[in-house]
């Protein structure tokens, strides 16, 4: 039995997809459970719709963001098992079938991942698991919504999602998960099915608000730098962060991260030719 969390915010223009993957599964032992963080558009009145399934809950807070929209819904889940979907994106039919059968095949397991497929405009990507090391011990895992299974006590073990977090909410919980694996030595299993399809649009979403971006990713640094990540992950998230100071206008500090990507992964050629570039912006700014 597997537990689904989507939270949402004036997304009634987008949820309904979102719930049709999940009702036309062809693996049927779920529960849905939509966790509105104060919508002000119509979204009760379209989730309404779908209550006529039993499997299906609805539960109304006020605003606090969708990190601790995913705890509640944890809180409220009926099972041992659960993951997690964004209300503007769809997962495929076999999703949470091919979930099902790696928890049978390989029981001792408590982390499951697929892979998902990224679309933007009339770009598709496609990103899978692999077993390039990540952190010490455990496989590269895409931590988007939809795309990991995790046993719920781990869940409530390792403190939930963290609700400071504005953006990459789901990298740091990836991050914890795949430490507390590695320390009392569990397992994980993966498929590289494409089986999540994230929509990346121009409407509101966390990936545009570029301050959140770039708070979140010196977190994910400062919290993690000195433990578990390797260096090139650390070079990555101070791209991020750098990328996103360049987009705020604040040219100095996009600078001053990007010598630290470049300082944690010097033999990326692209890293000095961003950093030319925008040295060269700053300068005929």
């Amino acid at each position: 039995m597997i537990s689904i969390i989507i939270p949402t915010y004036n997304r009634a223009h987008l949820i309904t997809q979102s719930i049709e993957s999940v009702k036309n599964q062809t693996f049927s032992s779920w529960e849905l459970i939509i966790v509105d963080d104060g919508s002000t558009d119509n979204t009760q009145e379209v989730v309404k719709l779908y209550l006529a399934d039993k499997r299906i809950k609805y539960i109304q807070k006020e605003n606090t963001g969708a990190a601790h929209s995913r705890n509640v819904g944890v809180e409220k889940a009926s099972y041992d098992w659960v993951t997690f979907l964004d209300s503007d994106d769809k997962v495929k039919l076999d999703w949470l079938k091919v979930f099902a059968n790696m928890i049978l095949s390989n029981p001792k397991s408590v982390l499951y991942s697929v892979g998902v497929t990224i679309k933007y405009n009339d770009k598709t990507s496609h990103h899978t698991p692999s077993n390039d090391e990540y952190i010490k011990g455990g496989h590269i895992t895409r931590f988007n919504a939809g795309a990991y299974l995790l046993k719920k006590l781990i869940f409530i073990e390792i403190g939930g999602f963290d609700s400071d977090l504005r953006s990459i909410q789901h990298t740091d919980l990836g991050i914890r998960i795949l430490e507390y694996l590695n320390t009392n030595f569990l397992s994980s299993t993966y498929s590289t099915q494409s089986l999540v399809i994230i929509y990346k649009h121009s409407g509101e979403r966390i990936q545009n608000d570029w301050r959140a971006v770039q708070m979140g990713t010196l977190k994910i640094i400062d919290k993690y730098k000195n433990s578990v990540l390797p260096k090139k992950t650390i070079s990555s998230y101070y791209n991020v962060a750098s990328y996103a100071s360049f987009k705020l206008g604040d040219k100095k500090k996009s600078i001053e991260l990007l010598k630290n990507s470049i300082r944690y992964n010097p033999l990326n050629i692209k890293l000095y030719l961003k950093f030319i570039y925008f040295l060269f912006k700053s300068i005929s700014a």
